[in-house]
């Protein structure tokens, strides 16, 4: 056995490092670059034309096998039969010669697996003679009638020998066979019918794989079916060489050289070749592989995984963005002191003060750079997929849990957040803190030390975002539901929610006494538009360039809309654990689109990210209450895919997400000297500039609304050179350039995203 486990170890060593050298040989002639904007350049609705025909492909597969199977055994049933198939195909995937697929046989009977490995030779001998038919007309283009001739006479005999009984019974006689008498039995027991059925539904499998490769190439570049139909089935049969991983690089490289004959681009047949891989081969593998490990979602090392995955996105190109307006305040506030934060703080009103507290002491600790600032948001964004997958273990199960914290770690909409240096990954953290706690006080005890540990955090909470108060009011209304006949635990929570309230004061007093500059509102007036944008962005993030460029962001919306109202549906095995998701996530959504609808709009994704993760475990629950374990699966490893598609996009879109004021600032440094001064639109856009600028040049903040001729005049009587930097380029901020231009000589523009540079002469 252990030598056995040592020969199947080196083959696989072999297979895999072979895989590499005709990868890097395909690579070298086809650039990867090259085969990426292909891929994004594909037809969306072709493309999932191909996955459905992928789909029904696999469908029939498991259909034949669930034929020979009843033959067997009759009281087998679809779901086993299921079940195996999909087992075989992911030991199939990395065993020689795909022998593994004899492990389809491992959840029948003992007394009947001799006979089950012989239906599964038979299958696997139906589907070689089936490309072998399809591959007739490419032998015979390719090498001639002579070969095709001879291949037809070996599948007509492969044939009759099937289907006569007799002859197979004179093959038990003959060793090995003879060796192995239950072997021929296992067919002899099949019945005609059956053999027949199981020929047509392999002829119609593979027959759908040439129309889903004709599918897969036209979803790259316009192609007829005649070189498809010619040439794929060979393609086919050179795959079944177990030299290679399963059959990577030779299907790619065969597909290449092939269809290259009929002047397909090597970056077409190389992608059509690898997604009818992943949609035919690599899915129900992976499939088999989690139907496998059903129990593995107990392991702990499950969710080390999600965590550590959510980690490395989170800190992947953390500083590659510039500081923008609102980190740049994060930067200068934090650094004025407890004393000068709480000062500057409660002059807004809506941003309390314990994150710039925090910050203040970060930042005293490892200085202020792009990445120290940025690193605190990745902490509390990371541990918060640990606190998620706490709190849906403790309403729901652990299947709902690790959904909801994979897609927490995946969401590129929280990956955004973990990357900016604001208070928004602070406020999720101590947010499902706190829904751990109250979940722990009604299901534990509801004594002194739990209440204390919730005053504590909604406390911290309140400190920390003033729309925490939203989840205050959700928590309370979900303690009055369910203490309703406690008397005594709704007093004990009376009083803590008076303490709170006590605590929160002085700012409560800054919140009434203070304006809310515009700059903290909603950019745009509450409307349907802007709550769908807020769900768009929600779910898809904020860069979906290539969802938007294949049309799909309304689809896509509509199908996690479905999946999380499905996740709303009864049955509600606990009715506790149900409310507090519900109140979690609608209370703060409806609140501010409520308060928004009066004057000033508050509503904005970004206030609701907090609350997202509410969402996000109803629509967990929708995933999971689907029951079907392939579905289930398969819709999880469509949002993974999904997800690995928009984080791709915001990773190679970042720099369009803030202005570039890194770079406009090094631009300035790099073409000045000390007595060159910058003119800066809007006034507020200072901060950005500054926190690069660290006082080396002279700047001053125009507001274009309310500058003074004869003060800028003044400021700029002695110098012979200056900036102007437009951060915004209308009708506004143009007021100021249309002054410059008619006062002063302009000599270059130099243009950035979303700002415009000008040098003026004195």
């Amino acid at each position: 056995m252990i030598l056995r486990e040592k020969k199947n170890f080196i083959i696989n060593v072999i297979k895999l490092l072979i895989t590499f050298f005709v990868f890097y040989f395909i690579f070298k002639k086809l650039p990867g670059q090259k085969l990426f904007l292909n891929l994004v350049s594909l037809n969306i609705k072709f493309l999932i034309l191909a996955v459905l025909s992928g789909f029904l492909f696999t469908f029939f597969k498991i259909l034949k096998w669930h034929f020979l199977l009843k033959d067997l055994i009759r009281e087998n049933s679809l779901s086993k039969s299921i079940d195996s198939y999909f087992i075989g195909m992911s030991i199939g995937l990395i065993t020689p010669g795909r022998l593994g697929e004899v492990a389809r046989v491992g959840n029948i009977n003992k007394e009947k697996r001799v006979e089950g490995l012989s239906l599964v030779i038979l299958d696997k001998i139906f589907d070689l003679l089936v490309v072998l038919i399809l591959a007739f007309w490419g032998f015979s283009f390719f090498f001639g009638i002579h070969i095709s001739i001879i291949l037809g006479i070996l599948i007509i005999l492969s044939i009759i020998l099937i289907f006569n009984q007799r002859i197979l019974e004179k093959f038990s006689q003959i060793y090995p066979f003879k060796k192995f008498p239950r072997l021929i039995e296992g067919i002899l027991n099949l019945k005609r019918r059956t053999l027949l059925l199981n020929f047509i539904l392999s002829f119609l499998s593979y027959f759908l794989v040439l129309i889903e490769v004709y599918l897969l190439v036209n979803s790259f570049e316009k192609f007829s079916f005649f070189p498809t139909f010619i040439c794929y089935p060979i393609v086919m049969l050179v795959n079944l060489f177990p030299i290679t991983i399963g059959g990577l690089g030779i299907r790619e490289g065969t597909a290449i050289f092939l269809l290259g004959k009929f002047s397909l681009s090597p970056a077409t047949a190389f992608n059509s070749a690898f997604l009818l891989f992943l949609i035919n081969t690599a899915l129900p593998a992976i499939i088999g592989v989690a139907i496998l490990n059903k129990n593995l979602k107990d392991s702990k090392i499950i969710i080390f995984i999600v965590t550590l995955l959510g980690a490395l996105l989170r800190i992947y190109k953390i500083s590659e963005r510039s500081i923008w307006l609102d980190e740049a305040i994060t930067a200068q506030v934090s650094q004025m002191g407890i004393t000068g934060i709480i000062l500057n703080r409660s002059q807004t009103g809506i941003h309390p003060p314990f994150y710039f507290i925090i910050m203040y002491f970060w930042i005293k600790l490892l200085g202020d750079s792009e990445f120290t600032l940025r690193s605190l948001s990745f902490i509390f964004g990371t541990l918060s997929i640990l606190l998620l997958y706490k709190f849906v273990n403790k309403i729901y199960d652990k299947t709902t849990a690790l959904i909801s914290s994979l897609l927490f770690s995946l969401s590129p909409f929280l990956i955004y957040f973990s990357q900016e240096a604001r208070m928004y990954p602070l406020f999720t953290f101590l947010a499902l803190l706190s829904l751990n706690f109250i979940y722990d006080l009604i299901n534990k005890e509801f004594n002194r030390k739990n209440l204390i540990k919730i005053l504590m955090v909604n406390s911290l909470l309140l400190y920390t975002h003033f729309f925490s108060s939203l989840l205050i009011l959700a928590e309370n209304i979900f303690i009055f539901i369910t203490q309703r006949k406690n008397f005594k635990n709704l007093k004990n929570w009376i009083i803590s929610q008076l303490i709170n309230l006590i605590i929160f004061s002085p700012w409560i007093y800054v919140i009434f006494t203070r304006n809310t500059p515009e700059v903290y509102q909603g950019a745009q007036k509450l409307s349907i538009f802007t709550i769908l944008v807020s769900l768009y962005q929600i779910f898809l993030g904020f860069t979906r360039i290539i969802i938007d460029k294949w049309n799909l962001s309304n689809f896509l919306l509509l199908f996690f809309l479905i999946l999380s109202f499905v996740g709303i549906l009864p049955p509600y095995k606990e009715k506790k654990g149900f409310l507090l998701n519900i109140l979690y996530f609608f209370i703060p959504f409806f609140s501010l689109i409520a308060i928004s609808l009066f004057g000033k709009s508050f509503y904005s994704s970004r206030y609701l990210s907090a609350f997202v993760p509410g969402l996000l475990i109803l629509l967990s629950r929708g995933i999971k209450k689907l029951k079907f374990p392939p579905l289930i699966i398969l819709l999880i490893l469509f949002l993974i895919g999904l997800y690995s598609i928009l984080d791709l996009s915001y990773y190679s879109h970042m720099k369009t997400l803030n202005r570039p004021w890194r770079d406009i600032v090094s631009f300035i440094h790099e073409n000045s000297d000390s007595s060159h001064k910058v003119l800066i639109t809007e006034s507020y856009y200072y901060r950005p500039f500054e926190y690069y600028n660290r006082g080396k040049l002279f700047y001053i903040p125009v507001n274009p609304d309310f500058f003074s001729d004869e003060k800028l005049r003044k400021e700029l009587s002695n110098t012979k050179r200056f900036w102007l930097v437009l951060s915004d380029h209308n009708d506004r901020t143009l007021k100021v350039k249309n002054w410059l231009d008619n006062n002063f000589k302009n000599k270059e523009i130099f243009k950035f995203y979303k700002a415009y540079i000008y040098l003026y002469e004195n």
